[in-house]
């Protein structure tokens, strides 16, 4: 993985982790994150974009905006998030959660 991909996943996983609430949605909660927060504003891309600082590159003829290769690299790294908060805060899985193991890929 290269360090610029790392660096921008760290700085999602610190999103993640400061808008971690608990949630009265069920017999005795969750714990998780409002569907809109950090990314979910219905630009989930460049709401993650915004959150790596990345510069918008493209340009729609009405001004700057991202691009899709910009937008297809966001997605990209949202598919990869959970995997990588998984592999660096639980590398090694207890053994009641080995099922998970298969997804424990960055």
């Amino acid at each position: 993985m290269s360090e610029q991909r790392t660096k921008h996943l760290e700085a999602l996983t610190v999103a993640f982790f400061a808008n971690l609430e608990r949630h009265h949605d069920c017999e005795y909660g969750s714990i998780g994150l409002d569907c809109k927060r950090p990314f979910g504003n219905s630009d989930v891309e460049g709401d993650i974009l915004e959150i790596i600082e990345m510069e918008m590159q493209g340009d729609d003829g009405d001004g700057p905006c991202w691009s899709s290769k910009q937008r297809d690299y966001a997605g990209e790294l949202y598919d990869s998030l959970p995997n990588f908060i998984r592999s660096k805060y639980l590398p090694v899985l207890p053994e009641r959660f080995a099922w998970r193991a298969k997804f424990n890929k960055v």
